[in-house]
């Protein structure tokens, strides 16, 4: 590296964050699966085998589902150009 070269940010460092994202994004998806799978539909449902989920859950699912998903593409980009990163720097 010459003297007066700005040298790049660590790609590999800057995946903490995302990484971090993703992990709380999954932690609360398997809460909510969690909250609305371990109980008992049937009083709403007329099954035992079927469970009710809201508008306003179905949201929340596919909310965080999104984010979880969004996180994981961002962990994906940044892993490619830590690759590439250190390849240049070889």
């Amino acid at each position: 590296m010459r003297v007066n070269e700005k040298k790049q940010p660590d790609a590999l460092f800057a995946l903490e964050n995302p990484i971090c994202d993703a992990e709380n994004a999954i932690s609360i998806l398997m809460n909510i699966l969690h909250s609305r799978f371990d109980q008992d539909h049937a009083e709403v449902t007329g099954d035992t085998n079927h469970w009710y989920l809201s508008d306003n859950e179905i949201s929340d699912f596919m909310y965080i589902g999104h984010q979880a998903k969004r996180h994981i593409h961002q962990i994906k980009e940044g892993f490619n150009m830590a690759i590439e990163q250190r390849r240049a720097d070889q």
